[in-house]
C-alpha cells in the first residue's frame, strides 16, 4: 500500500479562512466542520447514521488507509477546537464557570481526535505527513494545557510543535509559511507559560526563540518528564532524527536573524536571507 501524502497545514489553514475566520466568525466555520465531516465520511463509508439508528465508526490504524482518513480527523478536530473557541467568546463576556467547563470538554474532545490521527498516522502516512500530524496534535494540546493553567506541559507542546514545524521546513516541505503563521496563535501562550515557570530570559526574547530555548535545555534528554504529557515523544524525537535537514545549520535557529543587537524571527528562511543580503 502506497504511503499517503496530505498537506494539513495547508487544508487547515485554508478552510479555515475560506468558511469563517477570517471574520473570527467560529459559529460559521463549526457548521462547515460538520457539513464536511458528513460529505467525507460518506465518501470513505464511515458513515454513522442510517434508518436502522446510530452506529458509531472511528477512524483506525487498522481501517485508514487514505486521504479521507485525515480529513476525518482533522474535521472532528477542526469542529471542536470551533466550538471551544466560540464559547471562550462568550465566556469572556458573561464569566460563567460553567461554560469555562464547557471550553475545557471541547478542546480535550479536539485534542483526542488529532492524537489519534497524530497516533496512527505514522502507519499509513509518509513522514512528513505523519510529523505534520503531531505538530497539529501539539498545537492544539498546548491550548488546553493552557487553559488547564499546566504551564510546563504547555509549554513542553508549544515547543515542540514548533520545532517539528522548523524542521519540516528545513526539510523542504511545501507551505511552510502556512504552518508557521497558525503557530503565531501559541506565542502568547508561550510567553506566559515561560513567564509561569521562570524562564532564564524569557522576559525579553521572542517565543520562537523561548520555545527553542525550552526545548534544546528542559526537553532534550528529558524522556521520562516529557513523556508524562507527551506519550509518543520518544517516537516523534526518533522521527525527527530521521528526517534530514538540507544544511548543516541548527534547526532551531534557521529562520532567525540578528539585527542590532536583537534576534528577529521569520516563518521563512528565503525571507530572513534576503534581509541578511540587504543589511
Amino acid at each position: 500500500m502506497a504511503l499517503v501524502s496530505f498537506d494539513i497545514f495547508e487544508y487547515v489553514h485554508d478552510s479555515r479562512q475560506a468558511h469563517g475566520l477570517r471574520a473570527q466568525d467560529y459559529t460559521r466555520y463549526r457548521r462547515f466542520c460538520a457539513h464536511h465531516l458528513r460529505t467525507v465520511r460518506k465518501a470513505a463509508k464511515l458513515t454513522q447514521g442510517s434508518a436502522a439508528g446510530f452506529s458509531k465508526l472511528n477512524v483506525t490504524s487498522e481501517n485508514a488507509s487514505s486521504t479521507l482518513h485525515v480529513e476525518v480527523q482533522l474535521l472532528q478536530a477542526e469542529r471542536a477546537w470551533a466550538y471551544a473557541m466560540d464559547l471562550r467568546e462568550l465566556h469572556s463576556r458573561t464569566e460563567e464557570p460553567r461554560q469555562r467547563q464547557h471550553v475545557v470538554q471541547r478542546l480535550k474532545a479536539a485534542v483526542n481526535a488529532a492524537h489519534t490521527l497524530a497516533a496512527i498516522a505514522p502507519g499509513f502516512c509518509d513522514a512528513r505527513t505523519a510529523l505534520a500530524a503531531a505538530a497539529y496534535w501539539l498545537q492544539l494540546q498546548s491550548q488546553l494545557r493552557f487553559e488547564l493553567q499546566q504551564w510546563e506541559a504547555a509549554l513542553d507542546s508549544a515547543a515542540l510543535a514548533r520545532v517539528i514545524t522548523d524542521r519540516l521546513a528545513q526539510a523542504g516541505s511545501s507551505h511552510f509559511a502556512l504552518a508557521h503563521a497558525m503557530l503565531e496563535a501559541l506565542d502568547p501562550i508561550v510567553r506566559l507559560a515561560a513567564y509561569q515557570m521562570r524562564v532564564s530570559g524569557a522576559q525579553h526574547a521572542a517565543p520562537a526563540a523561548i520555545a527553542v530555548q525550552w526545548y534544546n535545555s528542559s526537553m532534550r534528554g528529558a524522556d521520562d518528564r516529557v513523556s508524562a504529557a507527551i506519550p509518543e515523544y520518544a517516537d516523534i524525537s526518533a522521527a525527527l532524527d530521521k528526517l534530514s535537514a538540507p544544511t548543516g545549520e541548527s534547526v532551531a535557529f534557521a529562520n532567525e536573524l540578528h539585527w542590532r543587537g536583537g534576534t528577529v524571527s521569520f516563518a521563512s528562511q528565503e525571507l530572513a536571507a534576503q534581509v541578511d543580503r540587504a543589511q
